[in-house]
């Protein structure tokens, strides 16, 4: 299963490696693939733009468009550099962007995708930050800032403090708008003001890998893993960067919890 989403009438999505798009309506489940227009099955990343159509991010099949029931591809065909994309997002603005395996970053615009940066390196996931910012988690480049209206690329990498270059996830809190959390398979990186911070096993994570984080209402962090989901409150985590504890005690939900 990848790339679980609700879109804003509720319903929730689900994109897969080889079976399409499943998607729930008035309780029962239903199914997209390439009898229904698909361009491919192996669906990785969904989102919504304010129109409210499904943009899917395909492996092989370019990005799909799916409105009012009907099925739009966008490939190389249509002017794309690639078929194969890990992640479409649509931001607070409401813009839907999407990023390429070999590092292309596109923008919808004027009804076509538009080339804004490459970063050189798979593009894991993208994240829009309040300033309006753009940033993007890669395969080996680490975590790049994207310069949207030049099309520079400033790469914060392991040569900057970053715990690993493989950026699996972005998170901005949000107590601290432009403070930024960075998934990796080496730990919890916090960035601000332009350094890294490391949270890791060793100090308390059940697991170094962090492939998603959510914060819920009560601004703790709920963080899926190789050994489950875990929940990381607040004061715990703040205590440990604000140097008052050395390490952290997360409450970790695995198999044995169901």
């Amino acid at each position: 299963v990848y790339g679980v989403f609700q879109d804003k009438t509720g319903r929730l999505w689900a994109g897969s490696s080889d079976k399409g798009v499943n998607y729930k309506k008035s309780g029962q489940f239903y199914t997209l693939t390439k009898q229904e227009g698909l361009s491919s099955e192996a669906v990785v990343s969904i989102s919504e733009s304010p129109d409210g159509a499904l943009w899917f991010a395909t492996l092989g099949g370019g990005i799909d468009r799916y409105k009012n029931g009907r099925m739009e591809i966008f490939d190389r065909q249509r002017g794309l550099a690639s078929n194969f994309y890990r992640v479409v997002m649509t931001d607070a603005k409401g813009e839907t962007w999407a990023g390429s395996v070999e590092g292309n970053i596109y923008r919808w615009v004027n009804d076509t995708f538009t080339l804004v940066a490459d970063v050189n390196s798979r593009v894991n996931t993208l994240h829009k930050d309040t300033k309006g910012v753009l940033w993007a988690g890669t395969f080996d480049s680490g975590l790049c800032r994207i310069d949207v209206s030049l099309g520079k690329v400033e790469v914060f990498d392991m040569k900057k403090g970053l715990s690993n270059d493989t950026v699996l996830c972005i998170h901005e809190d949000e107590r601290q708008p432009g403070l930024l959390w960075v998934g990796t398979g080496s730990g919890l990186n916090r960035f601000r003001e332009g350094k890294f911070s490391l949270l890791r096993k060793k100090n308390g994570l059940p697991d170094d890998t962090v492939y998603w984080i959510l914060e819920d209402h009560k601004n703790d962090f709920w963080i899926s893993s190789n050994r489950g989901i875990y929940r990381l409150k607040r004061k715990d985590f703040e205590d440990f960067f604000n140097g008052n504890v050395t390490a952290v005690q997360p409450s970790l939900y695995g198999k044995e919890n169901g």
